[in-house]
C-alpha cells in the first residue's frame, strides 16, 4: 500500500471523532459556541490532521519509525437528515471540514450513516453497540467513544476506496463500488463546472 494514511472523520459539534486506518484515534472538542466554535473546531481539526499525517508509523525490520505519508485520504460521515435541532450548525462544521480538504486537494468521500453501518456489519440499520462489536470482531480494535468507532469504520472505508485493503466481504465490496461511482460522478460534475482547486 506504500506510505499512505487513511483518516475517518465523524463530524459533531460536541465531539468530532477522528481515526486512522491502523487505529489511532481521538476527539476534537471546543468550549465555545456559535460560529466561534466552528472556527475553533476548524483550527483544532487542522492541528490534529497535521500532527497525525506527520507521524505515520512505518514498520520494517522489527523497527517502528515515523515518516510523512506520500498521500492522505479521507472518508467523512455524511449529513444525518434526522438531526432536528443542530442541523444548520452541523452543516456549517461539515462544510468547513470539506472546504479544508478541498483547498488542500485531499481526496475524500462522503459516507451516509447507513452505508457506514453496512460496511461494518452488513446492515444499514445496525445500532451503536453492534458497530462497536463488529469493529472488535473484524479488526480487533476497541475505542472509548462511539465517535471514534464511527471514525475508524470511515477510515477503513477510505482505505478500501483509495487503497488496497485486502479481501472484502460481499457487502463491503458493494459499499466500495457505490463510493467509487459517486466519486466518479463528483469528478465529472467538478470538471463540467470548471472548479478551480
Amino acid at each position: 500500500m506504500g506510505n499512505k494514511i487513511f483518516i475517518g472523520i465523524d463530524p459533531s459539534l460536541t465531539a468530532t471523532g477522528w481515526a486512522t486506518h491502523e487505529g489511532r484515534s481521538g476527539l476534537i472538542t471546543s468550549e465555545l459556541r456559535g460560529i466561534a466554535r466552528v472556527a475553533d473546531l476548524r483550527q483544532r481539526f487542522n492541528r490534529v490532521i497535521q500532527e497525525t499525517i506527520s507521524r505515520l508509523p512505518i514498520i520494517g525490520r522489527g523497527e517502528i519509525t515515523c515518516a510523512r505519508p506520500e498521500r492522505d485520504f479521507y472518508a467523512i460521515e455524511g449529513y444525518s437528515f434526522a438531526s432536528q435541532y443542530s442541523a444548520h450548525q452541523l452543516g456549517e462544521l461539515g462544510g468547513v471540514i470539506r472546504l479544508y480538504l478541498f483547498e488542500r486537494r485531499r481526496p475524500y468521500v462522503d459516507i451516509p450513516p447507513p452505508t457506514l453501518k453496512k460496511f461494518a456489519t452488513g446492515s444499514g440499520r445496525a445500532k451503536k453497540d453492534e458497530l462497536r462489536l463488529a469493529v472488535w470482531r473484524r479488526w480487533q480494535k476497541e475505542f472509548k467513544t462511539e465517535h471514534e468507532v464511527d471514525a475508524f469504520i470511515l477510515a477503513k472505508i477510505a482505505e478500501a476506496v483509495f487503497g488496497d485493503p485486502g479481501p472484502l466481504t460481499q457487502f463491503q465490496s458493494e459499499v466500495v463500488k457505490r463510493c467509487k461511482q459517486n466519486l466518479a460522478a463528483q469528478t465529472v460534475e467538478s470538471d463540467n463546472k470548471s472548479v478551480k482547486p
